[in-house]
């Protein structure tokens, strides 16, 4: 039996739906605090960070020159300011593909939004966001004196966390991550791309505030001088962190 074709119009079919990495910040367990919510965080926050001390040894029977056992004054805990900002997702197409648009552009920012917060995060931001405290700003703390292999730049991030006598994170880019030991377990690192040579940082804890999303309606989005559309899903979204910890080592994964 001959195989005859079929004139008409070609079949739309979706392409591969847009999944999110495995691997990514707001995969981390106790980073997304406060989802689907629009709070007073919109108008920016005053952060104040816990003390950075850990306990320190005392013995009653040492005392120093005076006769009396003393102990050490604290401090505070470091004070930043953050601001939120929009994540969005901008598609462009004729007004034909009107009925796909808006599911488009929320699909692909729903699995992808959190490579904006990462960027933000590690201080690769747009004008306008530059205030924020970033891990690759002019505080950071430089480990190491040089380039290191992964296993060796994590190293000394673990001790700069352990320095802290409670947890941290390590945020490392795919080849960073790539180019580690196969049994060196890690949890969920922050991601972002690299070529050659990337920066390892380890930070104290994280936190993000993520509104509901929005997306632009059909009069916003239509210019009429060319029947184009331009949909944008977008979210608010605050990062915070403890900026106690700032540390990091460059990472050469490429020789």
């Amino acid at each position: 039996m001959s195989v005859q074709a079929i004139a008409g119009p070609r079949l739309d079919l979706d392409g591969p739906p847009p999944v999110a990495p495995r691997h990514s910040l707001l995969k981390t367990p106790g980073v997304v605090v406060l989802e689907d919510d629009l709070g007073r965080w919109l108008n920016g926050v005053n952060l104040i960070g816990y003390p950075e001390a850990v306990p320190l040894p005392w013995n009653a029977c040492d005392p120093d020159a005076t006769g009396t056992a003393i102990k050490e004054e604290g401090e505070p805990g470091p004070q930043a300011q953050f601001d939120p900002f929009v994540c969005y997702l901008p598609v462009t197409c004729s007004a034909l593909s009107y009925p796909y648009l808006t599911e488009w552009s929320e699909r692909v920012l729903e699995a992808t939004y959190s490579f904006a917060v990462e960027e933000a995060l590690v201080g690769k931001v747009a004008a306008g966001l530059t205030p924020n405290p970033a891990l690759g700003d002019s505080n950071v703390t430089i480990l190491g004196g040089g380039a290191k292999s992964p296993i060796v730049a994590l190293s000394y991030l673990e001790n700069a966390i352990g320095e802290t006598g409670r947890a941290g994170l390590i945020h490392a880019t795919p080849a960073t991550v790539a180019q580690l030991n196969t049994d060196t377990f890690l949890d969920p690192e922050v991601l972002r791309t690299g070529a050659g040579q990337d920066w390892m940082f380890a930070s104290g804890p994280v936190e993000v505030r993520i509104s509901p999303m929005a997306i632009t309606d059909l009069v916003e989005s239509l210019d009429r001088s060319d029947n184009v559309l331009t949909f944008r899903a977008e979210r608010w979204v605050l990062v915070t962190w403890d900026t106690a910890l700032q540390s990091a080592v460059l990472v050469d994964w490429d020789s």
